[in-house]
């Protein structure tokens, strides 16, 4: 099993909560992609496909931008597969 299209919109901040509740979940950004990458991982899934990383900037976006989403971009690499050199 593969996780895969998950997110939330960038108003709700990268890794200091907003303080909205969306679809009621309360959390930053950050914070949301490592509860379910610990999730998942506890529920055996083999992978995570991360398709909505890209450079836009807007409060209804999910994208997840390098130059607005250093935390999650950091989570991501957390989870990420380790290569062997």
């Amino acid at each position: 099993m593969v996780n895969q299209e998950f997110g939330l919109p960038q108003s709700q901040r990268d890794g200091v909560w907003s303080g909205k509740v969306y679809n009621g979940i309360k959390t930053s950004r950050a914070e949301f992609f490592k509860k379910v990458s610990d999730l998942g991982l506890a529920g055996g899934v083999a992978g995570f496909q991360f398709w909505n990383l890209g450079p836009e900037v807007k409060d209804k976006s999910y994208q997840v931008s390098p130059t607005d989403s250093p935390a999650v971009r950091k989570v991501l690499e957390q989870y990420a597969p380790r290569r062997n050199p």
